[in-house]
């Protein structure tokens, strides 16, 4: 049976392909993408994760990487 969890979805964190390149009036913060962490605070996990350990890393379809915490 499936249970509930809360999952981080990771984008790309600079809105720049070169974010520290020399801008003469931005420095890289300047590129931080606002949207590149999404908290999934509804999602569904199967059973077999419960068995993680903390900071266990994972890859589910495609989507993302996933850590337990």
């Amino acid at each position: 049976m499936l249970f509930d969890a809360t999952v981080n979805l990771y984008d790309r964190l600079f809105v720049n392909e070169l974010p520290d390149a020399n801008y003469d009036d931005k420095t890289f913060l300047d590129f931080i993408n606002p949207e590149s962490l999404t908290m999934v605070t509804i999602a569904k996990a199967e059973p077999s994760l419960l068995q993680s350990e903390k900071g266990q890393g994972f890859q589910f379809e495609r989507e993302g990487y996933f850590s337990v915490i």
